[in-house]
């Protein structure tokens, strides 16, 4: 049994990764590799939950692209595997005991489940996040979502982060294939609205549908998400890993 151990924690959307990706930092003294595409775009932070620096409790996040912009397009998968694969060896060759993965990027999961060289001769754990109670998960998801637009004080949002790329034609390209806001790209031009133009007053008014947009898109994208995990679970099994769940 190799003495260096890789905890790797997924699930969908809104189950409390993070959260629990930063106790076990804490409790293992150990970085975070987040396994998310979005969240290596800083301008996107809002839009895709990368957590402020605060969230992180004084724990190391490392990110697959620290500062990629918009307008070239999401990591790829194989790339972001390769930079997996370099993290653990760089971790692994320094004295490192463990390493914590999180995310739920179907992508770079299914990924990771297709090649079985990062991780060999590594003790891997992967552990699934999901709702201890439905109506809290709902509860939590509709809080977010809240955050997110600006319901619940002066932070970014996320109409905010679209509107700074809403004239970035390389930008917008990516933006309009991605999940979220593609939908709310989609309902301004249909309603013929120019966010450049819109002022705090009427991205208040237009807040509520933006937010059954999101709602509505991110509950469709956990959906996509619990069967995808699955089967990259029963993958993580057969291979030998330690596979278990959490309720949150």
């Amino acid at each position: 049994m190799s003495n260096f151990r890789v905890f790797m924690l997924i699930g969908p959307t809104g189950v409390g990764k993070t959260r629990r990706s930063v106790a076990l930092g804490q409790q293992h003294r150990s970085p975070v590799v987040a396994l998310d595409r979005l969240q290596c775009h800083p301008d996107l932070a809002v839009g895709s939950g990368r957590p402020e620096a605060a969230g992180l409790a004084g724990t190391e996040r490392i990110y697959l692209d620290d500062n990629r912009p918009v307008g070239v397009g999401l990591l790829p998968p194989e790339a972001a595997v390769e930079r997996v694969a370099a993290l653990v060896h760089h971790h692994r060759s320094s004295g490192g005991e463990h390493l914590i993965f999180e995310g739920g990027s179907i992508s770079i999961l299914q990924e990771l489940a297709k090649r079985d060289d990062w991780s060999a001769g590594i003790d891997l754990h992967v552990s699934l996040l999901l709702e201890k109670s439905y109506i809290e998960y709902d509860r939590n998801m509709q809080t977010r979502i809240g955050e997110m637009l600006g319901y619940t004080g002066d932070a970014p949002t996320l109409i905010g982060e679209l509107r700074a790329l809403w004239l970035d034609s390389a930008a917008m390209s990516v933006l309009r294939k991605l999940m979220t806001y593609s939908a709310i790209i989609d309902f301004c031009e249909r309603e013929g609205l120019d966010l450049t133009e819109m002022n705090s007053t009427a991205e208040a008014a237009f807040r509520f549908t933006f937010f059954r947009i999101i709602y509505r898109e991110f509950m469709n994208h956990a959906e996509r998400q619990r069967c995808e995990i699955t089967a990259v679970l029963d993958t993580f099994a057969e291979r030998g890993c330690g596979v278990d769940s959490i309720l949150m």
